[in-house]
């Protein structure tokens, strides 16, 4: 009996899924900036506009579906969304995810933001033992971090959340990539209480579209391969990017001497 209602579940969401039309390409966000920012008038940052872009040359209509981060997993995992960004490439992703080729970018540094008045070194790995480390449930760092001992991890469910819990000393230091650790720094005025920590990482992993498998784009996903990849041939990709990561680096706080 529990077989066969888990049948009927997983026929459910397929159908559901198969049921939404290829008229739109629906689009999972959640606050990431510079990436993905919601203000007043709605979601902006780069991924909005490389998805906008990539849409209007598919001749769709683009739907973006707010969700924290673990929903949006979950909405991709059971198909009631097409896609996302910013999620990194790992094993347990690839059974409900399909990363569209080619990859859009390149792995970016992750910093370790530390409050101003902080006075034990972080410079390497092993000396993260010592601090509580705030992190974004449903994110992955890298497999380095993912060492990090339970009882060590306080998380937030997004990235100004966690700089907030930094300031009020709730946790000790925040990762965070560069673009989005500058970008959260500038937007909270955080530039004069937190500090960059000497540990810096670089995870092995590029930038990719996730898309679900049991979208309805799946079948088209050569089509949706073809499209991205002349959008990064024609440098449009590359100069969305330019627009919202660079520039940004002058707010970002100064990293201790001797790094």
């Amino acid at each position: 009996m529990r077989f066969f209602l888990a049948w009927l579940g997983l026929l459910a969401l397929t159908s559901f899924a198969q049921a939404r039309s290829l008229a739109e390409l629906v689009f999972a966000v959640r606050p990431l900036p510079p990436y993905m920012e919601p203000t007043p008038n709605g979601y902006r940052g780069a991924h909005i506009d490389i998805m906008q872009t990539l849409a209007k040359r598919l001749g769709v209509n683009l739907r973006l579906q707010e969700c924290p981060t673990l929903r949006c997993l979950r909405m991709l995992e059971d198909g009631s969304v097409d896609v996302s960004m910013g999620f990194a490439r790992e094993p347990s992703r690839e059974a409900y995810l399909y990363f569209v080729q080619p990859p859009y970018a390149s792995p970016t540094r992750t910093l370790f933001y530390l409050r101003q008045n902080e006075v034990r070194p972080l410079a390497t790995l092993s000396e993260l033992n010592s601090f509580r480390v705030g992190l974004v449930r449903g994110v992955f760092y890298s497999d380095a971090l993912a060492k990090i001992p339970e009882h060590q991890r306080d998380y937030a469910p997004d990235m100004e959340s966690n700089f907030r819990k930094l300031v009020a000393g709730r946790v000790d230091v925040v990762p965070a990539g560069i673009n989005v650790g500058t970008r959260v720094v500038e937007k909270l005025s955080l530039a004069a209480d937190v500090k960059l920590a000497q540990l810096s990482l670089v995870v092995n992993t590029e930038r990719y579209i996730s898309l679900s498998r049991l979208s309805p784009w799946y079948a088209q996903r050569g089509l949706l391969e073809r499209e991205f990849a002349a959008m990064l041939a024609a440098g449009q990709v590359a100069a969305i990017l330019a627009r919202y990561e660079e520039g940004q680096h002058s707010t970002r706080p100064a990293a201790p001497s001797g790094q």
